[in-house]
């Protein structure tokens, strides 16, 4: 199982209930104290929300590239790497909030080497890139090795132009086609 997740919050929670259920061999979380979903409530802070979240998915999420500066949308970054290589499942979640661009400071050829490490001091992390849907896809997504097998797009909530149009669609088709 290989699974890409990319867009806002909505698919940001798709992705971690399923990596909870995967990391806890197929259990749905049941108590709040491991809820992954646990942010906002009790005070957290999103560089918190992180933390937590990333500690509740070891040893499986190898990758948390989050962090976030109070409440503008053009500051957050959440790209999330998890791996259970015994049962060989991957899961991806890249943050991308409808017309805000896709960031990162991963370099994607390195992904697999990098075991759990969480980075959301923003005065460790470099933006490496910053892409459109379409850019994203052909110079991130489509260079990943292994190259996920299922693709999830969701532009969310945010009010996204280029993701609705057939012409951006169809780049992203043709691109993860080759």
């Amino acid at each position: 199982l290989n699974i890409l997740f990319m867009g806002d919050s909505l698919t940001r929670y798709q992705y971690l209930d399923l990596a909870f259920f995967i990391s806890r061999n197929g259990t749905w979380f049941s108590d709040s104290k491991n809820d992954p979903h646990f942010e906002a409530k009790g005070g957290l802070t999103w560089n918190s929300f992180y933390t937590f979240s990333d500690e509740v998915l070891r040893p499986y999420e190898m990758l948390c590239d989050c962090t976030r500066r109070g409440n503008n949308p053009e500051t957050p970054r959440e790209n999330r790497y998890f791996c259970d290589p015994v049962y060989n499942n991957r899961l991806v979640f890249l943050q991308k909030f409808g017309h805000i661009p896709f960031r990162t400071s991963w370099d994607i050829s390195h992904i697999n080497e990098h075991p759990n490490t969480l980075v959301n001091d923003p005065q460790n992390m470099s933006v490496a890139q910053i892409m459109n849907w379409t850019e994203a896809v052909e110079n991130f997504v489509c260079k990943m090795t292994p190259k996920p097998d299922y693709f999830i797009f969701n532009s969310g909530w945010w009010d996204d132009e280029e993701f609705s149009q057939p012409a951006v669609q169809e780049a992203m088709i043709r691109a993860l086609s080759n």
